[in-house]
């Protein structure tokens, strides 16, 4: 019953179903008077929309969680208490926190979002989680509520703090997984590390995978992946991260099962390589020269195509292993001179334990085979040894000597001097990129040594 005397009186009749609070009364003239029972709401405020009774209140789920940024998707959870017939609606912002929008996490911030009317279902909202591949540690998201409507509040949790867990390792002494068990096998192998260092070399993969060698400056170690290749080109002279397990095949130290290779630059300046007499267990996946050598058997007169040749100084035998992916090398026909310095990268191939022999010298490029000229004979002077790297080209060259270089001259193949340099060290680059395309000479003068190597600029 509406009384005349309350404020109700004369208002709109409100919609839907309703809870009215009130002084329950009576108005029977019959005996017994067993009815006419009525209810009389005392004011507009005791007339509400059904569920109407306590606030609505969100708030998250929980106040935080932690996940590896390997994660890929992240839920975060709004919940709401006394919901009632209205939709409630709020935004979910960022606060702070030292996490990177784009690097380490992308959502949509702020976020208008919706309880539905009359659910008390929760509210569900994406981030997605990514892998920056960068060394950084432990970062934060913080999440608040706000802007609520419907006459909702804010519950206890009504800030969120995701952490996100890096899942790199701290960069490994490449030189620290070169010990060996008395097995022959790796000290560390199974372990997952992180590297870091120069390509040397070619993928000697072929196809799908990769396989190349990455050395810092305590040591080299070879790189394998059967099929994939992480969206990585081999190119001697980049500066790369790699993350894989310790591995071993054949009596080589590699890093397989790879996670990760992140690109840092490219061309670097490689080492030169050292000089040694043979090859074994401390010239593996480092880069070395044998000088003066020539073929054990007289009848090679090609290059094998994924085979080995072998050659020797008159007191060692050295195993070369030509991989059909050094594409200027195999198949080529044999220089006519017999006497050669070899560099390459140093390899090995043996099946049993303890692992001690198979040890191999792998040339990257024809530029690592030089024919060999001593003190006497028909030549006098003295050879100054480098590598000169790309050829062809299409911009800089670089080249790394086996001693200091104290000049240097490009001449164009009609004579022309179209540029020198003066240099006190075994590293010379040279810019080729305003040449004309052609075949140019570089000549290099040293300590009473000398060489001249012809380039191809394309």
């Amino acid at each position: 019953r509406i009384d005349g005397d309350t404020e109700i009186d004369g208002n709109p009749l409100p919609t839907g179903p309703l809870d009215i609070t009130g002084i329950v009364g009576q108005f029977d003239a019959a005996h017994p008077l067993t009815e006419g029972y009525q209810l009389l709401p005392r004011y507009l405020n005791d007339i509400k929309p059904s569920g109407s009774g306590p606030a609505p209140e969100i708030s998250f789920e929980s106040a935080g969680a932690t996940v590896s940024e390997t994660a890929g998707n992240y839920k975060v959870v709004i919940k709401i208490a006394n919901a009632n017939v209205n939709a409630t609606n709020f935004t979910l912002s960022k606060k702070g926190g030292s996490a990177v929008a784009n690097t380490d996490y992308v959502a949509t911030l702020p976020s208008n979002l919706s309880f539905t009317a009359a659910s008390s279902a929760n509210v569900e909202f994406d981030i997605v989680i990514k892998d920056n591949f960068i060394l950084d540690g432990s970062r934060t998201l913080e999440l608040m509520l706000s802007n609520t409507d419907n006459g909702a509040t804010l519950g206890a949790d009504s800030v969120f703090t995701l952490t996100i867990t890096d899942n790199e390792l701290p960069l490994t002494n490449i030189g620290d997984l070169r010990s060996n068990t008395t097995e022959g096998r790796p000290s560390k192998e199974g372990t997952v590390v992180l590297v870091k260092g120069l390509v040397y070399g070619v993928d000697m993969r072929g196809g799908s995978g990769l396989q190349f060698t990455v050395i810092d400056n305590t040591g080299g170690i070879g790189i394998f992946s059967p099929a994939k290749e992480f969206g990585y080109t081999v190119k001697e002279g980049d500066e790369i991260s790699v993350q894989g397990k310790v591995e071993f095949f054949n009596g080589l130290t590699q890093l397989g099962t790879l996670d990760t290779i992140i690109y840092h630059g490219g061309g670097k300046a490689i080492k030169s390589p050292v000089k040694v007499n043979t090859v074994s267990e401390s010239t593996e996946s480092d880069l070395v020269i044998i000088e003066k050598v020539w073929f054990v058997s007289d009848t090679v007169t090609v290059w094998p195509i994924n085979g080995n040749v072998w050659v020797t100084n008159g007191t060692d035998s050295i195993e070369v292993r030509i991989d059909r992916d050094v594409m200027d090398v195999a198949g080529a026909a044999v220089p006519a001179y017999d006497t050669m310095n070899i560099s390459g990268l140093g390899g090995q191939f043996d099946a049993s334990s303890p692992y001690t022999s198979g040890y191999q010298l792998l040339p990257r490029y024809m530029a690592d085979i030089q024919e060999y000229k001593g003190a006497t004979g028909s030549v006098n002077t003295i050879v100054l040894n480098a590598q000169v790297y790309p050829n062809p080209t299409q911009g800089k060259i670089f080249v790394n000597a086996d001693r200091t270089i104290q000049s240097w001259t490009l001449v164009s193949i009609t004579g022309n001097v179209v540029a020198t340099g003066v240099n006190q060290s075994n590293n010379v680059v040279i810019e080729t990129a305003g040449l004309a395309k052609g075949i140019y000479f570089i000549e290099l003068k040293g300590n009473n040594a000398t060489s001249r190597t012809k380039v191809v600029k394309n």
